[in-house]
């Protein structure tokens, strides 16, 4: 099964996501923002930025910021795999 954070191996340019579209806030702002606290997690995002509780389509995009520090991260799309 392919990792979906993985840009295909496709000859089209990869879409990403830099984002929370709802908020209009880069993730780069809410990564600054994390790197001054000792520990951030999804519901501090929410609470400090509205992030993540509209939609919820940068849900997924936020954690993976939070693991790995990336903000400009390659658009999940559905496989076909099941």
């Amino acid at each position: 099964m392919s990792d979906p954070l993985l840009p295909s191996k496709r000859s089209h340019p990869v879409v990403t996501v830099n984002r929370c579209v709802c908020h209009d806030v880069p993730f780069e702002t809410i990564k600054e923002w994390a790197d001054t606290r000792t520990q951030t997690t999804l519901e501090d995002i929410e609470i400090e930025w509205c992030c993540g509780s509209s939609c919820g389509m940068c849900r997924q995009y936020l954690l993976h910021m939070l693991a790995t520090g990336e903000t400009t991260i390659p658009m999940i799309m559905p496989t076909d795999e099941h």
